[in-house]
């Protein structure tokens, strides 16, 4: 015999969380008047302490004081909305530790990837120096066997002239 989890989704909306006077989520025990509408504490406070009756900010119907109670119900799902919210930020910090320590591993990971290309930077840069030395001396050498080569056209000449004196001339 196989147990299933039915998990039951409920859509709520926030408005319908919030006092209608003062627009905040009810803090504590949200009070209902007789009409059926329900204000924070604070809220009905304001109304109630002014007057033994007054008339429901939302509806305008009477509200007598002596037939408002708190609102557990409501109160219900307001805890109820604030364990979800507890267990979702419970998995949410779990999931931001998961992440953050991939993170760590991940940067570790790239803090080896950056040394290794600055090593190979640097075995880069020195082979270049290497390299700009060797053509500046292969340069220097061509200049010279340049030379040499123009001494040697030079001194060719200079001895074809000299065999040209010597038998024709001479």
């Amino acid at each position: 015999m196989s147990t299933s989890h039915h998990h039951n989704h409920v859509v709520i909306s926030i408005d319908a969380l919030r006092c209608k006077v003062c627009s905040r989520i009810f803090p504590g025990i949200p009070q209902k008047m007789n009409c059926g509408h329900s204000l924070c504490l604070r809220c009905y406070d304001r109304f109630a302490i002014e007057h033994e009756s007054f008339h429901c900010p939302i509806c305008g119907k009477p509200v007598w004081n002596i037939c408002t109670a708190p609102n557990f119900e409501l109160k219900g799902i307001l805890d109820s909305m604030d364990k979800i919210a507890g267990d979702q930020r419970g998995l949410l910090e779990s999931n931001l530790d998961v992440a953050t320590e991939r993170m760590i591993e991940d940067n570790k990971l790239m803090a080896k990837q950056v040394e290794k290309l600055e090593r190979e930077n640097g075995q880069f840069r020195r082979d270049n120096e290497q390299l700009r030395q060797k053509y500046s001396i292969l340069k220097e050498y061509s200049s010279f066997l340049g030379l040499l080569f123009g001494y040697a056209a030079i001194a060719a000449v200079w001895l074809a002239v000299d065999r040209f004196i010597l038998k024709y001339l001479l």
